[in-house]
């Protein structure tokens, strides 16, 4: 971890099989930045053409010339699988990374497994060194919309992911054998399956206000990218009496939850604002941290739900868990 290990962190994974070590956060030169910015390119897909012309999230959209520079560069660099060889050897040869060697020395490690090889960050660094020290490295991309996104200028022995469509994406794009591929489905959707005791409706709605003799309708958001969804909630209320035959749960997303956007809802009888089940965390780039209780409350606040409402979300893949 490439940052302050938090109490409540240690508190979690505390086994005497587990060690947590802190490591500084490697800092790339100029000159290093551009050539990795180049090397990212090389998967170049329409999300990122968009991404860069009309803006992400929080970022503005590129100036215009900038636009245009990197488009006409990425449309044709991408296409070359000589220039992602070259740069896989780049990776190895020129690119020699000796950071963090002192953690092979130190615990001689027969697998190195890496959960986020998107970042490019510690892990990235973690499987360079791994092929030095004769290391076997695994990664699992911790999301569907992570294998397409850049250029795994230096991927790891062996990849196992959620599903098929990812496996073409990785054969594809990052040219990684199909030998080298493994399909597991989706590990965070392991606890809906695993999950075996379950709050009565009667029992939940007690210890969250709603009603028992009332459907349930959970209104799941997508935080910064629905930013406006709170308003079809005061149209939902205010002009069709929603609450009059159902209750909502209104579950905020964790990028814009420091917002409140839902707050002003818990005036409303029948309303619950799940706010208090979503570990922030300033360890980790997104801030969020789901812990296993939380993992728990979700698969408890779905499973009680008869309708799940949500945008351009993933969200959707849980709720079918229960379908």
């Amino acid at each position: 971890v490439n940052t302050k290990i938090h109490d409540y962190f240690k508190k979690e994974f505390s086994h005497p099989n587990i060690i947590l070590e802190e490591v500084l956060e490697k800092k790339n030169g100029r000159f290093r930045q551009l050539v990795i910015l180049f090397f990212n390119g090389l998967v170049y897909r329409e999300t990122e053409k968009r991404k860069l012309k009309f803006g992400g999230v929080n970022k503005p959209p590129q100036p215009k010339w900038i636009y245009l520079l990197k488009h006409a560069t990425f449309s044709v660099a991408s296409r070359s699988k000589a220039l992602k060889y070259l740069a896989r050897w780049a990776e190895t040869y020129l690119f020699i990374e000796k950071d963090y060697d002192y953690l092979f020395r130190k615990y001689r490690p027969n697998l190195v497994f890496c959960a986020s090889i998107y970042s490019r960050g510690l892990d990235f660094v973690l499987i360079k060194a791994a092929k030095r020290f004769g290391v076997l490295s695994v990664s699992m991309p911790k999301s569907w919309d992570t294998v397409g996104r850049l250029f795994f200028a230096a991927p790891s022995d062996v990849f196992i992911l959620n599903n098929e469509h990812m496996r073409e994406d990785i054969v594809k794009d990052q040219l990684i054998p199909r030998n080298s591929i493994y399909v597991s489905g989706f590990p965070q959707f392991d606890i809906y399956a695993k999950k075996k005791e379950y709050l009565t409706k009667e029992q939940f709605c007690a210890s969250t206000g709603l009603s028992p003799s009332k459907p349930i309708v959970l209104y799941a958001s997508e935080g910064a990218w629905t930013h406006w969804d709170d308003l079809y909630l005061d149209e939902l209320i205010e002009k069709h009496d929603i609450l009059c035959e159902y209750n909502l749960i209104l579950r905020p997303h964790f990028s814009d939850l420091h917002l409140k956007r839902y707050h002003r809802f818990k005036e409303y009888a029948w309303v619950y604002v799940d706010d208090k089940n979503i570990k922030m965390s300033y360890m980790f780039g997104d801030k969020w941290d789901p812990t296993a209780e939380n993992m728990e409350w979700l698969a408890q606040v779905i499973s009680v739900s008869d309708v799940v409402i949500t945008f351009v979300s993933t969200f959707a893949l849980d709720a079918m868990a229960f379908w």
